[in-house]
């Protein structure tokens, strides 16, 4: 009898367990967002003014696109994500070419005239060019959900004929002859943008 109700305690238990699951396995996403397709350009983030290798306070001002939303049914199936940020403290090249993260407001105005307001983490990794894009939904659709999704950026030189690092070594200031910088920033989405 006592074999019997222990093999009963235990297979209750295994029962209960089974049905348990971690926070991270148990989000489910609201929205995810496939496209545009991976490698090929979602957005563009100019830079100004640009950087090289004289210090300034850039103002990054980035629209992407999101397309291949689903479910559809919430947002129409597309929508544009825009932040803006300056930096707090005078940058070089060091702002895309080292490790860190800024914090900045984002909005995604969706095909079916609704919004989200966000707050964002922008991690930078530096040599790998990747920007890892944490945050939640401040209000609008999807409030209160987690938002997350990973861009790789491409600098643009102005002069187009230099390269980034003949920018970075560039300590012309702003408006004087002779100036390269990094004026821009190419975005191409490496994972799926996603809202849990």
């Amino acid at each position: 009898m006592r074999m019997i109700r222990t093999l009963t305690l235990i297979g209750m238990l295994s029962t209960a367990l089974v049905g348990v699951s971690s926070p991270a396995s148990a989000a489910t996403a609201v929205q995810t967002c496939t496209g545009p397709t991976l490698t090929t350009q979602a957005g563009r983030a100019t830079v100004s003014p640009g950087l090289n290798g004289f210090p300034v306070n850039p103002t990054v001002a980035a629209k992407i696109n999101l397309t291949r939303c689903s479910p559809s049914t919430a947002t129409g199936g597309t929508g544009t994500l825009k932040f803006t940020f300056k930096t707090l403290t005078a940058k070089t090249c060091t702002l895309i070419t080292q490790a860190h993260a800024v914090s900045t407001s984002a909005t995604i105005s969706w095909q079916n005239s609704t919004s989200s307001t966000l707050t964002l983490t922008i991690s930078f990794t530096g040599a790998t060019r990747l920007a890892n894009v944490n945050g939640t939904v401040a209000s609008g659709l999807f409030a209160g959900h987690f938002v997350s999704g990973q861009y790789h950026y491409k600098p643009v030189v102005s002069p187009s004929t230099f390269t980034v690092a003949q920018a970075c070594a560039n300590t012309v200031a702003p408006g004087h002859t002779g100036r390269i910088s990094i004026v821009g920033l190419i975005l191409s989405r490496t994972k799926a943008f996603t809202i849990t």
